[in-house]
């Protein structure tokens, strides 16, 4: 569910008005500020504007990803499903900087084991991550295989990731950046 909401806000979340844009900047204090967070506070919630959400949303993509490594050294130790996001999330901060080959390989280890997923949260997480990494591949069948069969899985969860999946297909080729853009015209609400 958490990785569903994650996906959700990423995808819904307007563009910000420039002049309402902060500032690309972060700075140490930011960075002792952040050290600080809950992981719901400093990567999925957005409220804290030089947190990985803040600066993502923002479009500070090296700044986010700046943040997310000062973060993972100096912030609490996270759960391991918890730090699979952290990493899928690294990985699209590099893709939206244009580094798709590199995102890919942070992207690929963000698998999850059978049975970490509590029972209750029904999120195909695997393949919505195989799907996300063979878009940033080039291979376009299994990315078309992995988008049917999280469109195929019940829930809402499924039904969020399914829709970027499908959004990524319909600019397939297209830079990570515009193909994930919710202003782009590949993604639809």
């Amino acid at each position: 569910m958490l990785a569903s909401i994650l996906i959700f806000a990423a995808v819904s979340a307007p563009v910000p008005d420039k002049q309402l844009v902060p500032e690309c900047t972060l700075s140490q204090a930011d960075k002792d500020r952040n050290a600080k967070l809950s992981f719901q506070s400093f990567d999925q919630h957005g409220t804290e504007p030089k947190s990985w959400r803040g600066l993502s949303s923002a479009g500070c993509w090296q700044q986010a990803l700046e943040a997310a490594q000062d973060y993972a050294i100096r912030g609490p130790i996270l759960e391991p499903y918890h730090q699979r996001i952290m990493l899928f999330h690294y990985g699209q901060s590099l893709a939206a900087l244009g580094r798709e080959q590199e995102a890919a390989a942070f992207i690929a280890f963000t698998r999850e084991p059978k049975g970490s997923r509590p029972p209750e949260n029904k999120l195909n997480w695997n393949d919505y991550v195989a799907g996300t990494w063979a878009f940033l591949s080039g291979n376009r069948p299994l990315h078309i295989a992995k988008r049917d069969a999280v469109l195929s899985s019940p829930g809402r969860g499924n039904e969020i990731n399914g829709s970027v999946l499908a959004g990524l297909a319909r600019c397939f080729g297209k830079p990570y950046a515009i193909a994930y853009s919710p202003t782009s015209g590949c993604q639809t609400k």
